[in-house]
């Protein structure tokens, strides 16, 4: 009798197990918050979803509402030039990006373990760039907005961790993607001719790396065209629930 309650007993945690099991393997979804879009107040969000036992497809937006340009700390150790940093840090932008990829896992299940990433990325970018120059002895601006959109594709790797019940950890170690971006800028603004010379005298003191930009100034304002090569980076560090 005590061996047929015990044998019993196990088929019952057993089946329990299996069916713990099934419904856990059944669930295909996951939804991630990037905590690291904190340290420059944007929005990460993440849908994933299982299409085969250890590949599936994904999709991740941020927004970042207007402000300065993040990290600029970084960003004058890359710009050398004075004039550039004298306007990049009165700029102020929002953006948005979107980002498609197919993750293949190369543990024995998928959603968890190490993971291979290639994804395409769309950006764009809202901005609003000051530009200073001297007219007759004082300091005159004309703002020069418009948006600048970014194409690229590339590789990530990470690997992604069950914490406890559905919750998950999904870092990604490292992310580089190559494209190019183009956009038009603008900036309205009646200039007379001494005007026209200061303000192309004052773009013309700006070198930026690696975007291309030409310009005209006239009478009514500046415009702006951007074309040239694109470059990003991408990191994550993610909670999640699946379900």
């Amino acid at each position: 009798m005590k061996n047929t309650v015990t044998i019993l007993f196990s088929l019952l945690c057993f089946s329990g197990f299996a069916q713990e099991s099934s419904n856990f393997s059944d669930d295909k979804n996951m939804v991630k918050w990037n905590v690291l879009g904190l340290t420059s107040s944007t929005i990460s969000l993440q849908y994933e979803r299982l299409i085969a036992p250890k590949t599936s497809i994904a999709a991740n937006i941020n927004i970042m509402p207007k402000r300065s340009i993040p990290f600029f700390g970084a960003v004058e150790d890359i710009v050398k030039d004075k004039g550039a940093i004298d306007i990049l840090k009165d700029v102020k932008m929002n953006a948005f990006s979107f980002t498609p990829e197919v993750r293949f896992y190369m543990g024995k299940e998928g959603m968890r373990g190490f993971y291979i990433a290639p994804f395409l990325r769309y950006d764009r970018f809202s901005v609003d760039i000051p530009v200073d120059y001297i007219y007759k002895e004082q300091i005159e601006y004309v703002t020069i907005n418009g948006n600048v959109d970014g194409f690229s594709g590339g590789l990530s790797f990470g690997a992604q961790w069950r914490l406890a019940s559905q919750w998950y950890l999904d870092v990604t170690f490292v992310g580089l993607s190559y494209g190019f971006a183009s956009g038009e800028l603008s900036g309205r603004r009646s200039l007379d001719a001494e005007e026209q010379a200061e303000v192309r005298k004052a773009i013309d003191e700006v070198e930026l790396p690696v975007v291309k930009y030409t310009y005209n100034v006239n009478d009514e304002g500046v415009d702006v065209k951007i074309k040239g090569p694109w470059a990003n980076a991408k990191l994550a560090v993610a909670v999640g629930y699946r379900f």
